[in-house]
């Protein structure tokens, strides 16, 4: 039987998951035959026999080379995928508050929307995003991220003004008085990129109300009762965002999505 070790793999011999066909061109058959002599040093090491600490760590090695190989062909089969889904919906990050943020908020920032990215390229439909005036302190303090210029992401220095039809907007912001039902495919919808702590309540709406553009807040209240006001991270609209637009109901991504630090129970679920 086969050790631990190998739980990951495929065995035309045993159940170890080695599969030695002339597809596996990740490991060499040299490989092959130290991986299955190691195999059974393992199993006899089990008995009370020692293994060598150099042959334990070339079977951890083998392990680790199909793991990542595996790893490497499930983000291709991911891209290729992405690659025949259509982008429906457009996200912006708007930029301009990062001179109401310290330091310590600005890390903050940058974190919540690299998370965004992350979570986005992961996804099998993933939504078409832009960061908007993006200049300043928040690019540098995204700039730590190494290669960030070839992100899936449209970079502006310049508003979203500048970049789509005003009649397209809809600025996101709790503060307003329209709920968002439905999210339509020509519409762009935005984010601010802001960590306030509650400290600029209001902020966002102000800025849609002088711009002209519409505006809505996310149908939380239709959904989820929270006890207390609480201010939702730049990470956790986008993902709201992005499950709504693969069709998840909103209540479920509410209750998924809103962090369970937060006290709330469900007021309607569909």
């Amino acid at each position: 039987m086969c050790s631990g070790y190998t739980s990951v793999l495929k065995c035309k011999y045993h159940n170890c998951g080695m599969d030695e066909n002339k597809n596996n061109t990740f490991l060499v058959k040299s490989q092959v035959k130290i991986f299955h002599k190691l195999q059974k040093q393992q199993s006899i090491s089990k008995l009370g026999k020692k293994i060598t600490e150099s042959n334990k760590m070339l079977l951890h090695l083998i392990v680790a080379t199909l793991n990542n190989k595996n790893k490497l062909n499930n983000y291709k089969l991911i891209n290729k995928q992405k690659i025949h889904s259509t982008r429906k919906f457009t996200v912006v990050i708007d930029f301009s508050y990062d001179e109401l943020m310290n330091q310590k908020d600005l890390i903050k920032c940058g974190n919540q929307v690299t998370r965004c990215y992350s979570v986005n390229r992961r996804s099998l439909n993933p939504i078409q995003l832009h960061f908007c005036n993006f200049t300043g302190k928040i690019e540098t303090e995204i700039g730590k991220n190494n290669g960030y210029k070839k992100w899936d992401i449209y970079f502006h220095e310049n508003s979203y003004l500048d970049v789509f039809n005003k009649s397209d907007l809809v600025y996101l912001t709790s503060e307003s008085k329209n709920i968002l039902e439905t999210l339509e495919e020509n519409k762009i919808y935005i984010i601010g990129g802001l960590v306030d702590h509650n400290a600029y309540k209001g902020i966002s709406y102000q800025k849609a109300v002088h711009e002209d553009i519409s505006h809505a807040q996310l149908p939380i209240k239709k959904y989820v009762q929270m006890k207390s006001r609480s201010v939702l991270t730049i990470n956790h609209v986008f993902e709201i965002l992005l499950k709504v637009s693969n069709g998840e109901s909103w209540s479920k991504t509410l209750m998924s999505a809103i962090p369970p630090q937060i006290n709330m129970d469900v007021k309607i679920i569909e």
